[in-house]
């Protein structure tokens, strides 16, 4: 019965996302803004900062496999700092509306996605 619902699972999660792009210096997202999509890294690197009097200071750098907003998306709030594109990203997204619908049709599976989020923000 796992194996069938995680199927399903896979198959509607894959059926919602989209892919994203990004260009080095590109910004992907800014602090105090909420987020409508999860973004997962492919490809390519990104940079994680703030801005102080409006200038931007990077000090974390992520890449291939960690994901952008799915915090933000599972606890429905604002991004804490500015993400940019260090190098060219290729990636895969899904929005908002159609995350939280995987999560009513899906519950056991999301929440493990929501484990997964938390564990990469609190890095």
């Amino acid at each position: 019965l796992e194996d069938v619902n995680y199927s399903r699972f896979v198959i509607r999660l894959l059926s919602y996302m989209y892919t994203r792009q990004f260009e080095p210096g590109e910004l992907i997202a800014r602090e105090m803004i909420e987020s409508d999509e999860i973004i997962f890294v492919e490809k390519g690197v990104y940079n994680i900062g703030y801005e102080i009097n409006k200038k931007e200071f990077l000090r974390r750098q992520f890449g291939p496999s960690t994901n952008i907003g799915g915090y933000q998306v599972s606890t429905n709030s604002r991004f804490q700092f500015n993400y940019r594109a260090w190098t060219k990203m290729k990636c895969l997204a899904i929005r908002k509306e159609r995350y939280w619908k995987l999560l009513r049709e899906f519950p056991f599976f999301c929440s493990q996605i929501k484990i997964k989020f938390w564990e990469h923000y609190s890095q």
